[in-house]
């Protein structure tokens, strides 16, 4: 494991889910973020293949949490020196309090308490060497300056350098888990975490890098902008709105409707490889309704903006969060409902709330090779054929 080179200045360490930077100063190199507490060796071993020694390397903390102070205990053990760190969470680090209580995004605010108590507690380690000098506007080393981005934590900063045409370095004030960067799942103070990325989208860079995805190596200050103005749209646009739908929960009075859906076979099988039959209320409900949302998966109707009349339903499911992948099914109800812009509406609803809400980072489908309207709407919207299931759908003898 060693060190990437992304820019004639900046290197990545990428150990698992989390990534660290070496940044190559004109006095020295700079170590940003430490990893989890098992990474320490990955760590030391990366930077002895460029015959650097822990105490001639400087170490800049972004933020607290497990994840980016784990190491330096190892690496302080090792001689490396103090790690500058904002004034609010260097305090907090130098007590050993690693997590303060979060907010988290989609289906995992509903176990917030919960996780939160796991984690507050268990998220403490051995006292460290911090200089809490990295109030905003500081420059570090005499080539970082500090952007102080708060939200994900009260002390979170950024980091830029004007070298190789400008380097962002996000911490957690960005990640890059989706096609976009945007603001984490989990933070102290959402509307801050987005007033900060707004800040970053507003600043020129050609790189910019990030604790957790993929870097982005030209034109980075473009992608942030693109998503400002997703965050700006969402801001004055109700995210659940489309141009002709709304994304909606289900009712009672949903049932009887879908369960006349059903007596058309061919509704029925364009959707299922099962038999065909006629449902009645009870079967429909929950064949095709779902019930109540899941963990991992997650329900809705869909319904005319100004009628608000029942027109299809659409489903995300096999939700893995930890993957950020899950599968999607829609379906548009009655025949006469075809035809009429509500399959791509629904879809380009469905997927914005996915993407932009839930920080998915892919979504999958199955469709039948006959179902070829469905297939182009999936194509239209961004789906790309990767595979198919040879003598799946054998009907019609």
């Amino acid at each position: 494991m060693s060190f990437q080179p992304l820019t004639p200045r900046l290197s990545m360490l990428r150990m698992g889910m989390v990534n660290c930077y070496l940044y190559e100063a004109a006095k020295g190199p700079i170590l940003i973020d430490c990893g989890n507490p098992g990474d320490g060796p990955k760590i030391l071993a990366a930077l002895r293949q460029r015959n650097y020694h822990p105490g001639a390397v400087r170490i800049v903390v972004t933020h607290l949490h497990i994840d980016h102070i784990g190491a330096l205990h190892a690496l302080q053990a090792a001689g490396a020196p103090a790690a500058v760190m904002s004034p609010a969470d260097g305090a907090a680090v130098a007590q050993g309090i690693w997590m303060r209580p979060m907010h988290f995004a989609g289906p995992f605010a509903w176990f917030e308490a919960g996780i939160n108590r796991s984690m507050v507690a268990s998220q403490r380690g051995a006292p460290v060497n911090i200089q809490p000098d990295a109030s905003d506007g500081a420059v570090l080393f005499e080539e970082l300056t500090v952007i102080a981005t708060p939200g994900h934590t009260l002390g979170q900063i950024s980091l830029y350098s004007p070298a190789d045409g400008g380097i962002l370095i996000c911490g957690d004030a960005a990640v890059h888990l989706t096609p976009l960067p945007n603001i984490s799942f989990l933070y102290e103070d959402r509307m801050t975490a987005i007033e900060s990325f707004e800040r970053l989208a507003g600043l020129s860079f050609s790189h910019a890098v990030f604790g957790h995805g993929k870097p982005l190596i030209g034109a980075a200050d473009a992608a942030f902008r693109a998503r400002r103005t997703i965050h700006e749209e969402h801001m004055t646009h109700n995210l659940f709105v489309g141009n002709l739908l709304i994304l909606s929960a289900p009712e009672p009075a949903d049932i009887p409707i879908v369960s006349g859906w059903t007596g058309d076979s061919e509704f029925l099988r364009r959707l299922q490889l099962s038999h065909v039959r006629p449902l009645n209320q009870a079967d429909a409900e929950a064949s095709y309704l779902g019930g109540s949302s899941g963990t991992n998966h997650l329900h809705f109707r869909l319904r005319t903006r100004t009628e608000r009349r029942l027109v299809g339903y659409v489903v995300l499911y096999d939700i893995y969060w930890n993957l950020q992948i899950a599968n999607l099914g829609i379906a548009i109800g009655d025949a006469a409902d075809h035809g009429r812009g509500y399959g791509r509406d629904g879809m380009e609803l469905i997927l914005r709330y996915a993407f932009d809400e839930l920080n998915l980072y892919r979504i999958g489908l199955t469709v039948l090779e006959r179902n070829t309207a469905a297939r182009a709407l999936y194509a239209r919207t961004g789906f790309v054929h990767e595979g198919t299931l040879r003598a799946n759908d054998y009907r019609d003898g």
